[in-house]
């Protein structure tokens, strides 16, 4: 079915005419511009896209592309970035695209003027903090440039588009083990849905694709589904009149904001929620020229989503943040302009890229021509998990943990549990902290595990009664396994002593957290026995959390520390 974009649709109405101020509810942190790298088009375009990374202990960076390199910002310092690392391509491109998984990042080219044999770029961030951020190479077997990649994190796949190999379809890898992906599909869209993928989405194996036609008047953004990624079906689209750039989803999967790069046309907002069922419609629009009603052909280009906000790069209007708690109805929220009182000619270029979802909620965003901008709104970003996970400990029983960075508002956390990842049913509730403004650890043991394999979700819920889940994670309870730790209560600095009753056939590592989920150790212990002893580092009294893994098997338990 194709569904055709409704006239109807609901339009913010353009500012008066603003001439001085350059920001609303947005402050500049910090800014970063060392690039040796050669800049293109004309010179204007000097860097490109911008993404983040959050390392074991952490610390946050910035990762922005220029044409010849990708640079690597250590932002432990907000209001004075640094420069980590910098990595050097195989030729000069103005189209770089970076995207990342646990602690691996991924960089592709597009159009490169002198090499075509970049591939997917891969860097493995590990050693971080305390050391070098690892180049592995490049893998070029399938492909030598791409316009853009997507990462399906709960589904471990890598999404191809705009590659010079499939120009009218994906290349999709899954990333079961990430230094190495593996090819699972390199397929066509070419018939009836979308032919060439400029930039795509993906969630539940749904691919979002914005789709550029061939002059047939075909484009737009074709929902596509990649269950069986080689052999994907159509399930429904929304035409744009010949071309759609990039999109992004709500956090429900209810909502699609997609940009189609075209001067002076709005950001739209798209209904998936019955996507599956061949139904995708437009629920309203928005667009804010900040120099209107003088000038109005302001470009959208990529939109972000984080909570009931969506952060937008435009070309001429520097990051504008929409508040989208109303679909229908959305309303301009904050914006920081790079270049205020831009003409919207073309030539005085603005931002590129935006990077929402640092747990500091600290904003990243690439200038086409003067580099890296840290900003933060003058209001609270929802809370959002920094960690969600699911372990085995001893006695054949789960611990599901997760953290948070902030919280505003937040009620409560409902935790639950499903047999097949579909339908859940409460298995706890847990108070929040309201407010705070520091990191919070929550966990629950799941004392009765369901047989073979257990899914867990969280549902956060806020004072007003509105929530948001999280991602799903799964458990497999296999063998149990008895560990004991003693002494405990123990002295700071003293030997402290790990015994289990199984084998350990890996490498164990070693955690201790405080109360607030921060790590105040972390050792490697190679080819463990099943009786292990280590010194305890010089810690404060108090209560701490030490963690043992190894092999799959995981233990925690809350330990004293005494002076």
């Amino acid at each position: 079915m194709t569904i055709r974009i409704l006239y109807c649709v609901i339009l913010i109405l353009f500012p008066l005419l603003i001439t001085s101020q350059a920001s609303l509810n947005m402050t500049l942190i910090g800014t970063w511009d060392e690039s040796t790298s050669a800049c293109v088009y004309g010179g204007v375009v000097c860097y490109n896209e911008v993404w983040g990374y959050v390392d074991q202990a952490g610390n946050e960076y910035a990762i922005i592309c220029s044409p010849e390199e990708v640079h690597f910002i250590d932002l432990t310092t907000p209001s004075s970035p640094t420069l980590k690392q910098t990595f050097t391509g195989t030729g000069r491109s103005i189209w770089r695209d970076v995207k990342s998984y646990g602690n691996y990042v991924y960089v592709v080219h597009d159009s490169n003027q002198t090499s075509d044999n970049e591939g997917l770029w891969i860097f493995d961030m590990s050693a971080l903090p305390s050391g070098n951020i690892s180049n592995l190479g490049t893998l070029e077997t399938h492909f030598g440039r791409a316009h853009n990649i997507f990462i399906d994190e709960d589904n471990a796949r890598l999404y191809v588009a705009g590659s010079n190999t499939q120009g009218d379809g994906i290349i999709v890898y899954s990333l079961a083990n990430p230094a190495a992906p593996t090819l699972l599909a390199s397929v066509s869209l070419a018939t009836g849905m979308g032919g060439y993928v400029h930039d795509l989405y993906v969630r539940n194996n749904i691919a979002y694709c914005n789709s550029e036609s061939g002059g047939d008047g075909s484009g737009g953004m074709f929902a596509i589904d990649f269950t069986t990624p080689t052999a994907p079906s159509y399930l429904a689209d929304i035409n744009t009149g010949g071309y759609n750039h990039s999109s992004w989803m709500t956090d429900d999967g209810n909502y699609v904001v997609y940009a189609t790069e075209t001067s002076s046309v709005p950001l739209y907002i798209a209904d998936v929620s019955d996507v599956s069922n061949g139904n995708m419609t437009t629920a309203s629009s928005m667009i804010y020229p900040l120099l209107a009603p003088t000038h109005t052909n302001n470009i959208a280009h990529n939109p972000l989503i984080r909570g009931n906000y969506c952060f937008v790069s435009y070309y001429e209007d520097g990051v504008q943040v929409w508040d989208i708690s109303d679909p229908a109805n959305p309303a301009i929220a904050a914006y920081y302009d790079m270049v205020p009182n831009s003409s919207y000619n073309g030539t005085d270029r603005g931002a590129w890229g935006v990077y929402p979802f640092l747990p500091s909620g600290h904003i990243l965003v690439s200038d086409d021509f003067t580099g890296l901008y840290v900003l933060r709104t003058n209001f609270s970003l929802p809370v959002e998990l920094i960690e969600f996970k699911a372990q085995a400990i001893e006695n054949g029983m789960g611990l599901i943990s997760w953290r948070t960075e902030t919280e505003e508002n937040s009620k409560e956390f409902i935790l639950e549990r499903s047999t097949d990842g579909i339908d859940f049913k409460i298995l706890a509730r847990q108070a929040a902290k309201g407010n705070s403004s520091e990191r919070s650890l929550y966990f629950h043991t799941d004392r009765e595990p369901l047989q073979g394999t257990s899914y867990y979700r969280l549902k956060m819920v806020d004072l007003d009664g509105s929530y948001e889940y999280s991602n799903v994670v799964s458990l497999e309870i296999g063998k149990k396994t008895t560990i004991t730790i003693s002494p405990n209560p123990v002295k700071t600095g003293n030997p402290i002593f790990f015994q289990s009753d199984g084998d350990l056939s890996d490498d164990l590592t070693l955690c201790i957290y405080d109360i607030s989920g921060k790590i105040m150790d972390r050792q490697i212990l190679e080819n463990p026995e099943n009786q292990i002893s280590f010194q305890m580092p010089e810690l404060a009294s108090g209560i701490y959390f030490i963690e043992f893994e190894s092999g799959g098997i995981r233990h925690r338990e809350k330990i004293t520390v005494f002076e």
